[in-house]
């Protein structure tokens, strides 16, 4: 696709929740992508710390949280997450989100660890499973 992307095609290409639309070089930056792409863009990357600043502020006793991290997105959001925990003083107990199963059983673990508190990172699959 980026070889077509290169070639500047003459119809528009329309990308749907792309973690890296960057990194992946599909643009040169989100103000002036250039070229005729269009779609969403999941990287606010900046909001999974924010999101555990919340978390906080509301369960000032939090000590542990559990990340729900979706590994179709690559590592997008994760180091901040990661980082956010850190300044906040939060051990981060990182969970793969892509399999209800494994979300299932990382519940189990993380009751036993002492997790008391659970961030849902940004993702497709967190997005599609809102439990209806």
């Amino acid at each position: 696709m980026r070889t077509e992307l290169r070639c500047k095609l003459a119809q528009a290409v329309q990308l749907a929740l792309t973690p890296q639309i960057i990194g992946d070089g599909f643009v040169q930056s989100l103000a002036h992508p250039g070229g005729n792409i269009t779609g969403l863009s999941m990287a606010g990357t900046d909001l999974e710390s924010k999101r555990l600043e919340i978390l906080k502020e509301a369960v000032p006793t939090l000590k542990k949280v559990m990340l729900l991290h979706d590994p179709s997105m690559g590592s997008t959001g994760l180091d901040e997450a990661k980082a956010g925990a850190h300044r906040l003083a939060l051990e981060a107990f990182v969970v793969d989100s892509g399999d209800p199963e494994k979300i299932k059983n990382a519940f189990a673990v993380a009751a036993t660890q002492g997790v008391s508190g659970v961030a849902t990172m940004a993702s497709p699959f967190s997005a599609a499973c809102d439990g209806s």
